[in-house]
Parts: C-alpha cells; sequence; structure tokens
C-alpha cells in the first residue's frame, strides 16, 4: 500500500495532476474514503484520476517484475480505451523520469529507521 500511495505522489507531481490521489485528497477527501465503495465509485473519479490509476499501476507492474514494459504506451491507451478515456499517450520521454522518481522515493522510504516518516508537500497547481 505505501509503494502503490508513493507512487501515485510521484507520479501525480512530475505530471502536475490535479485530479488524482492526492488532488481528491487535498480537496478534503478521507484516505479512508476510497475503502468506501458508497462514497467513492468509479463514475464518482475524474478522468484524470482513473489514468493516474492506470499508470501507477503499470509503473508499479514493471517494478514488481524488474522488467520495462515495452509496450508501455500500447497497454495505457489500450486500457484507457476500455475506461471510455481519451486517448492520450504518455509522451516517451516522461517515463524515464517517472521511474526515476518512484526508485528514489522509495529508496528513500526504506531507509527510514522504523518510526520515522517522510513529508510531502501535494502543490496547488
Amino acid at each position: 500500500m505505501v509503494v502503490h500511495d508513493l507512487t501515485h505522489y510521484v507520479v501525480e507531481t512530475q505530471l502536475k495532476v490535479q485530479d488524482g490521489f492526492y488532488g481528491l485528497l487535498a480537496r478534503g477527501l478521507d484516505i479512508t474514503d476510497f475503502e468506501k465503495k458508497q462514497k467513492i465509485t468509479p463514475a464518482s473519479i475524474p478522468a484524470e484520476g482513473i489514468r493516474m490509476e492506470i499508470l501507477v499501476g503499470l509503473l508499479l507492474t514493471e517494478r514488481n517484475d524488474g522488467r520495462l514494459l515495452g509496450d508501455f504506451n500500447d497497454l495505457y491507451l489500450s486500457i484507457c480505451q476500455k475506461f471510455q478515456l481519451p486517448k492520450e499517450p504518455l509522451p516517451k520521454k516522461l517515463l524515464a523520469p517517472l521511474r526515476n522518481g518512484i526508485d528514489e522515493t522509495i529508496k528513500n522510504w526504506n531507509k527510514l529507521p522504523v518510526g520515522s516518516c517522510l513529508l510531502f508537500n501535494f502543490p496547488a497547481h
């Protein structure tokens, strides 16, 4: 769960996304609201938030499998199409900085002594 949330932070801040997971939290949703199906449904999540969930899922798949997805954008666009989202490919030049940012953030998390925390500010755009 922590790695997933840290990945959302990196992706959403680097892409300057306002309607993803952290943007919804910044606007007042509680993190526990995401567990309540009556509070948040797929229909209540902005399209940008769904796209971020897809990106995070693909990036975590790469990380967990230990190999890059050669057809990343094709997979991304295919999944977006299933959710009837506009076709907006992720520019390939952004993939390496996203992957590096995720790696660095997770390394920093793993270096923390027990009982410590990382503090992040989610920038207002």
